[in-house]
């Protein structure tokens, strides 16, 4: 049988930038065996530890290494606060067989079945969720969960005596007894010793020198406790230094509470946090903070966050560099600094997607709270409503009624930033009330109805907006009237053709369609040729009798990607073709 999977099973198990574990090779070999060679029955194993010891590192490594021989697959969160039903729905979207649904547009993996899904409540996820896993060989990997309750939801919500494979990962080990009959099924992670601590350390510092002051190297490392969370961020922070003067490696070794390499506590690990936001430059730590608007375990898409970074005004030119690649260089300083981690690498080995750690995250989010500059609603973490005026909304998955309770005690008449993930079952009208947002972001958001559609087009002072992976087949013709708009990404939908108002957005950088799914292409008209700020047109059509004059793609001088989906109509022997080739060489 093959595997039944998505593409984003895959992508989230290519999260770990480190290859495998440190010091847990023999564990993962071990454990990997009876997850895949037992007989009858479900087999747990739960790995548990403290926060930052690599627990889900070690269970990525069990499914990259053994995950092919299981039929399904899939990988999903649970944290502190368990949603139920956004827990079943994820490993539904994973586990589903592949289908692109008819007049949907879908994406051919799990979108084809989004609406069935949202639209289920919980006694019919968990009957859909034992059918498509029923007299199959699953392995699913349960991300941090957090109570011994929220541990016997999920089991409930399994199949029983079939056959299948579950990695539980967890901070407490009450939990992981409960997950589990024997004790052998249970791996405690424990604290890297002094070699493997060593060995990761420069693996990540690249120390050219490393026999140069190495007492307080040392030093360094076992103040840490062996955690390698830990090691990583100082190693990013050291990273950043001229390795080679003494006094860099002593600030780092005392600006650490000496206690720490006694007993690293979750405060200690602030502490370290700490260390790092504060090295950050002002602009740069306005990025980072940005990065509490996506949900934990998020595989965030580097164009989609940089793009996002301009429109919000955290960038600016500098050093004769443009606000692009300003904002490259910002984004490839928190690689460098290990604060994110790559999950996947394009073909030119650009940084494709990241990912943030979820201590890291937690302290981005803590933080970000503090000084009001996200403001988050439902999904993993538990914040306080803000006292003050809301800058920048998030929308996690939860309740539809809990999302409108909280958002009614807000204050929303400063809103210039709303971001929505998951599918609400019903998007709350209030969302789309302020007129001063700058950035819209609903991809994937199937519910977008044609009111709302209006009331987003008269949001005059929008900088990015995204409907991508949505199912829109037309846009207002209002939308010539947002004259500041720089990004509209509509991938992924069933647009084809742009109202001729577009041709009055001149400060357009990055028109984003096409639906490669579908093949569905955005046809290319005169009115694009008039967004001469365009730097990036992606999915487009041309053809003999939509196209009247490919001279107009000369208008575009800054154009530095054009993605062409389809050419119709176009013969060797025709003027069209003739004209597109110097077009395009110019």
């Amino acid at each position: 049988m093959s595997p039944t999977t998505s593409r984003t099973a895959w992508t989230t198990s290519r999260t770990v930038s480190t290859t495998s574990p440190v010091g847990q090779e023999d564990a993962i070999m071990k454990h990997g065996q009876w997850l895949t060679e037992s007989e009858g029955g479900v087999r747990v194993l739960a790995i548990v530890g403290f926060g930052g010891l690599g627990k889900t590192t070690m269970a990525l490594a069990l499914q990259r290494r053994f995950g092919e021989k299981f039929d399904s697959r899939a990988w999903v969160q649970a944290s502190q606060k368990l949603n139920l039903p956004s827990l079943l729905r994820g490993i539904l979207k994973l586990v589903m067989p592949q289908q692109d649904p008819e007049g949907k547009g879908g994406r051919g993996t799990s979108d084809g079945h989004a609406d069935g899904i949202e639209g289920s409540n919980e006694k019919q996820l968990k009957e859909k969720l034992k059918e498509q896993l029923k007299q199959k060989n699953y392995f699913l990997f349960i991300d941090d969960v957090w109570s011994v309750s929220s541990w016997q939801n999920i089991w409930q919500s399994l199949p029983i005596n079939q056959k299948g494979s579950i990695v539980v990962t967890t901070r407490f080990k009450s939990v992981a007894n409960a997950c589990c009959r024997q004790q052998e099924h249970i791996y405690m992670l424990k604290p890297l010793p002094h070699v493997e601590s060593t060995k990761l350390f420069f693996e990540r510092i690249h120390d050219p020198n490393q026999e140069n002051f190495k007492e307080t190297k040392d030093e360094i490392i076992r103040k840490y406790g062996g955690l390698p969370l830990a090691l990583v961020a100082v190693a990013g922070l050291l990273a950043r230094r001229d390795l080679t003067e003494e006094s860099h490696w002593r600030t780092v070794k005392e600006s650490l509470n000496s206690e720490l390499d006694k007993n690293l506590s979750p405060e200690g690990v602030t502490q370290i946090l700490n260390l790092c936001y504060n090295d950050l430059p002002a602009d740069q730590k306005n990025c980072l903070l940005y990065l509490s608007i996506f949900p934990k375990g998020c595989s965030i898409n580097r164009k989609r966050l940089v793009r996002r970074w301009i429109s919000e005004g955290f960038i600016a030119e500098k050093d004769g560099k443009t606000v692009e690649e300003v904002a490259e260089d910002s984004f490839n300083e928190l690689i460098s600094r290990n604060i994110v981690r790559p999950v996947e690498h394009s073909t030119n080995r650009k940084v494709k997607t990241c990912q943030v750690h979820d201590m890291i995250l937690e302290y981005i989010v803590s933080k970000s709270s503090e000084e009001n500059f996200i403001t988050l609603v439902g999904g993993h973490w538990l914040t306080p409503t803000p006292s003050n005026k809301v800058r920048r909304l998030s929308l996690h998955n939860s309740n539809p009624e809990d999302v409108k309770e909280k958002i009614e005690n807000m204050n929303l008449s400063h809103v210039r930033s709303l971001t929505v993930f998951e599918n609400l079952h019903h998007l709350p009208s209030y969302s789309f009330k302020s007129v001063i947002l700058q950035v819209l972001d609903l991809e994937g958001r199937k519910n977008i109805n044609t009111k709302q559609l209006d009331k987003i087009f008269k949001m005059f002072q929008l900088k990015y907006l995204s409907l991508r992976s949505t199912y829109i087949k037309k846009l207002p013709s209002e939308i010539g009237k947002l004259q500041y708009l720089e990004t509209l990404d509509i991938r992924d939908t069933n647009l084809t053709e742009l109202p001729s108002s577009v041709g009055r957005l001149q400060k357009m950088v990055h028109l984003l369609g096409g639906n490669k799914s579908t093949h569905l292409a955005l046809r290319f008209t005169e009115e694009i040729a008039k967004m001469t700020a365009l730097q990036t047109l992606l999915g487009i059509e041309i053809s003999r009798g939509s196209t009247p004059d490919l001279g107009s793609m000369h208008n575009l001088t800054k154009l530095k990607k054009l993605s062409i989906y389809s050419l119709r109509d176009l013969h060797t022997n025709n003027n069209k073709y003739d004209e597109l080739l110097p077009t395009i060489e110019n």
